[in-house]
């Protein structure tokens, strides 16, 4: 395996990078750093710039998809809701009449 050196890097980003490894489980801070190079090559290789937009597009539209009928079934149940405590006030204000 190669090496690589990278110098002078500041003490803020030292301590950001230990405190991902500390809260991650890294075994060491070099374990991250090849984690996060492996990860930009791989996300700037042809095949995932060209793969990614439609796998986001179609995971965002089934994660709307699924939002709205939650919602829909929300808004049914709030309607029912309303529907009875109205009717129950149309009964108190009958009586009290």
């Amino acid at each position: 395996m190669a090496d690589l050196k990278i110098r002078d890097v500041d003490e803020l980003t030292l301590k950001l990078l230990d405190e991902i490894v500390a809260k991650e489980n890294y075994s060491s801070r070099n374990q991250l750093i090849n984690e996060i190079l492996r990860l930009y090559a791989a996300a700037h290789h042809p095949f995932f710039a060209n793969a990614l937009p439609p796998a986001v597009k179609y995971l965002s539209g089934e994660y709307l998809n699924k939002q709205r009928d939650e919602l829909k079934k929300v808004v049914e149940l709030t309607y029912d809701v309303n529907v009875k405590v109205l009717e129950e006030l149309r009964k108190l204000t009958s009586e009290l009449t």
